[in-house]
């Protein structure tokens, strides 16, 4: 059996309120990913959600789950949006001083494609 990474990332009321719309390095979530996973950069978008410290010349790329991907469409048209969780599965691991690597036994596929 695979084992994979899950992170369980929270977007409360205050990371929609305090998120700008159509900005992927401060919309709600990552608001959230930043908080949660004490990172200074988060960037979201529609298929991956970046985390890192620039201070590290790294960072780490999940796929963005199906189940945010509502949650980003609506927010960004301006319709009001409830606090939820997700899990983001998997991670890859980029620095500049080295080769990208998968963590946990992932496959590069997105959740579901593997």
């Amino acid at each position: 059996m695979e084992k994979t990474l899950k992170t369980r990332i929270t977007v409360t009321q205050k990371h929609i309120n305090h998120g700008q719309r159509h900005a992927p390095p401060s919309c709600p979530i990552a608001l959230a990913v930043k908080e949660q996973l004490g990172t200074d950069d988060a960037w979201v978008d529609g298929s991956f959600i970046r985390a890192g410290r620039p201070s590290w010349d790294a960072f780490q790329e999940y796929w963005t789950p199906a189940t945010a991907k509502p949650f980003i469409e609506d927010f960004d048209a301006g319709l009001v949006v409830e606090p939820f969780s997700f899990e983001m599965e998997g991670a890859a691991f980029f620095s500049r001083r080295t080769e990208p690597t998968c963590v946990a036994g992932t496959t590069g596929a997105p959740p579901g494609n593997r």
